[in-house]
């Protein structure tokens, strides 16, 4: 449907409308320190983040339930420098 609609999925476009996604999210996040938090509009954006990161990890066939695991096997025996 993207397709035919002339959207193009690079990985680079995809890259650029995820940091845009995060910026819309630190936006609603600074909203809530300022009192005026809208939960569901902070929920739609986490939203659209996370559509962008399954679409670069279909993109690159990365397996995110294996990647989840594997990074957390990784961060369990590391050592944090606080």
């Amino acid at each position: 449907k993207r397709r035919e609609r002339g959207f193009e999925d690079t990985p680079e476009r995809l890259a650029m409308l995820l940091s845009e996604e995060l910026g819309e999210i630190a936006t609603e996040l600074r909203k809530g320190w300022k009192g005026r938090a809208d939960t569901r509009h902070l929920g739609d954006e986490l939203i659209d983040a996370l559509t962008y990161v399954l679409r670069l990890a279909h993109t690159f066939q990365v397996d995110l339930e294996a990647a989840v695991r594997d990074k957390e096997a990784q961060n369990a025996t590391r050592v944090w420098h606080y």
